[in-house]
């Protein structure tokens, strides 16, 4: 278990040890590796965090409980935030 993780789950009073199972709740590739492109890799990262933090956000605002505050600055892809709020909210039906 990642570090971070670990860190997240004890700030909310919860032993990872102690807990039955974990649920991973990805979606993705939204985009092909950008191997050998250093400025492609970031401009990708850049708008995954965006969606990783609006993700985040409308959880938090329909009632889940969020481990971690997602703190990017970076412009939300509308378009591709839509597709990606839906693929979520098949798993998180107050979404």
């Amino acid at each position: 278990m990642q570090n971070m993780l670990r860190n997240n789950l004890e700030k909310k009073g919860i032993i990872a040890e102690e807990c039955k199972a974990f649920h991973l709740i990805a979606h993705g590739p939204l985009f092909p590796e950008a191997k050998d492109d250093w400025e492609k890799h970031c401009e990708r990262r850049d708008i995954v965090s965006a969606l990783e933090k609006q993700l985040a956000e409308d959880l938090k605002s329909s009632g889940y409980n969020v481990l971690n505050e997602v703190k990017a600055r970076n412009p939300l892809d509308q378009q591709l935030w839509a597709s990606v709020r839906i693929a979520f909210a098949g798993h998180f039906l107050r979404l």
